[in-house]
């Protein structure tokens, strides 16, 4: 019994660690982004320039889609205030996340760019019988840019770029039990993009488009689940007039089909192991003076399988030095 206790003890103290090693990370990370005008996909920073960006988001879902490939308007399913064929309320409910999200880029080289991504989050999940509260750091994303070439065919700039996911930041649970939200996936997770990008000056006298296609290799966590691997595929396209700018993004998401371990509906469907979704972004920005600008933000689910059916207001402020 006695084994057992310092076992579970040394194992929270091993938590502990991880987590106050991540925090210290990200705060020297952030305290190097004080000293470059910010560019989107395969751009990077010049050297000891940096962008970051603070963004509140409010996500919020009460439909899931169904287990095949169908639009979000044709053929998703209510899963609040809606009873099983026996009459007792669905165990699914309406879900909402009301997160604070970290992100910053800081150049080592005209063409080497590194990045930190974490989130704070605070989870609801109200069905018709019971309220579910959680709150937390999320996952932890470390990345890097390496900008390949500037003078491709047709004036594309081309990127590519590897990202590790860190899901140390919190406890995770197992969401089969009543009353357990996942503030994270779980898993380990690195992904390799490759980007291209091209500015339109020369075509409209201002704006840029780009063009992403990246694998994410998942691995399994603590409780035996291993999420399916993903294709991402990314197009987005950004102008500007004056101090204003306009941003229009598509992300698709297409899972490799290899999960194992199960894994059940976590934190209303936005954690399924094995989905797919395509996912609509509007963006309109003001840039206040050189290096100081606001963002609104506006993410809808178009079309998916196996997962859940959303909407995301987001407010962000953004410093470029």
């Amino acid at each position: 019994m006695g084994w057992n206790n310092e076992l579970v003890n040394i194992e929270r103290r091993s938590m502990v660690f991880k987590r106050l090693f991540l925090i210290s990370i990200s705060l020297i990370f952030c305290m190097g982004l004080y000293s470059s005008e910010v560019f989107a996909g395969a751009w990077t920073e010049p050297k000891g320039g940096s962008y970051t960006r603070l963004t509140y988001n409010y996500y919020s879902s009460d439909t899931s889609f169904d287990k095949k490939m169908t639009w979000a308007w044709a053929s998703s399913v209510d899963r609040y205030n809606r009873e099983n064929p026996d009459g007792s309320p669905k165990a699914t409910s309406k879900f909402t996340d009301w997160n604070l999200t970290f992100y910053g880029e800081y150049g080592l080289h005209d063409r080497l760019t590194v990045s930190m991504c974490f989130p704070y989050k605070n989870l609801e999940s109200e069905s018709t019988t019971v309220v579910t509260k959680t709150s937390g750091i999320g996952n932890v994303d470390i990345g890097f840019r390496f900008r390949i070439d500037d003078d491709t065919p047709f004036g594309f700039v081309s990127a590519v770029q590897g990202q590790v996911t860190i899901p140390e930041a919190y406890e995770n649970l197992d969401v089969s039990i009543p009353g357990n939200l996942a503030i994270g996936s779980g898993d380990y997770a690195y992904e390799l993009r490759f980007l291209l990008g091209r500015g339109l000056y020369d075509i409209f006298g201002g704006g840029y488009f780009g063009l992403e296609t990246a694998y994410k290799l998942r691995t399994e966590d603590n409780l035996g689940i291993k999420p399916s691997d993903e294709w991402k595929f990314n197009l987005e396209a950004g102008f500007s007039i004056k101090k204003f700018s306009l941003r229009l993004k598509s992300d698709l998401t297409l899972a490799e089909g290899n999960s194992t371990g199960g894994g059940g509906d976590a934190s209303g469907g936005t954690l399924s192991p094995d989905s797919d979704l395509w996912n609509a972004e509007l963006s309109l920005g003001y840039k206040a003076t050189q290096h100081v600008g606001f963002e609104y933000v506006q993410a809808t689910s178009l079309m998916g399988r196996s997962t859940a059916h959303g909407v995301t207001h987001s407010v962000a402020v953004y410093m470029i030095y």
